[in-house]
């Protein structure tokens, strides 16, 4: 607790020599130390923190982006951070140290020269791939429940693997699981050979455009 009051004495008495935009968080997403925020700018900010892995009497500042929580395929709940979905590397690569008894002027120059350069373009690319991300949560809803619509079940939402529609009529039984917004693999697949022999023909047939609104076939399984 000394440590992240530490921390956030820190970054308090760097925050005015950064300028008149940039503020201590008063409620800490980090989980420890403090969170200088910069006015027009949501979601980023600089992180403040001492204790674990940092020599005594310096301070480590880094790049700070706060994590989205958004519903995915079956209501599935997904957090997006800079640590995952593409962003490893982004998020642990902006990262100083500075000694603390060379005052909060010196640390906020450092952290202008050496920290706050790297850290805008890395945060632009960090919230890009959340977009792409959560985006790709949203096509892949609206594919599961084109499946369940397709199926006439209810999505399965276990919590384990991809979401998934599971099929049983007797003599065809299959798992259905959407993998991504480009995938979705067929698992425990059982059927007739009728079927089979139609599902093949119907594969060999797909078109290339990969359109799932642009193929409709009539009652005879004729292209229309």
């Amino acid at each position: 607790m000394l440590e992240v009051m530490k921390a956030q004495e820190v970054a308090a008495d760097v925050a005015p020599h950064l300028g008149p935009e940039w503020s201590l968080r008063k409620e800490d997403a980090a989980g420890g130390g403090g969170i200088l925020e910069r006015e027009g700018s949501p979601g980023g900010g600089i992180h403040f923190s001492t204790g674990w892995g940092v020599d005594t009497g310096r301070i480590r500042i880094s790049g700070h982006c706060d994590s989205r929580h958004v519903k995915g395929p079956a209501g599935v709940d997904h957090r997006l951070d800079a640590y995952g979905h593409g962003n490893r590397e982004l998020g642990h690569a902006s990262e100083i140290t500075v000694a603390i008894n060379r005052g909060s002027k010196i640390i906020a120059r450092e952290i202008n020269r050496r920290l706050l350069p790297v850290w805008r373009e890395q945060f632009v690319a960090i919230q890009t791939n959340m977009d792409q991300y959560e985006k790709s949560l949203g096509q892949q809803a609206n594919i599961l429940d084109r499946l369940a619509a397709a199926a006439g079940k209810e999505p399965n939402n276990n919590g384990i693997g991809s979401p998934s529609i599971y099929l049983n009529d007797g003599d065809t039984y299959l798992t259905a699981r959407v993998d991504s917004a480009d995938t979705v693999r067929f698992e425990n697949f059982s059927t007739e050979p009728a079927m089979a022999i139609a599902i093949l023909e119907l594969v060999r047939r797909w078109p290339l455009e990969n359109d799932l609104g642009a193929v409709d076939f009539d009652g005879e399984g004729n292209h229309v």
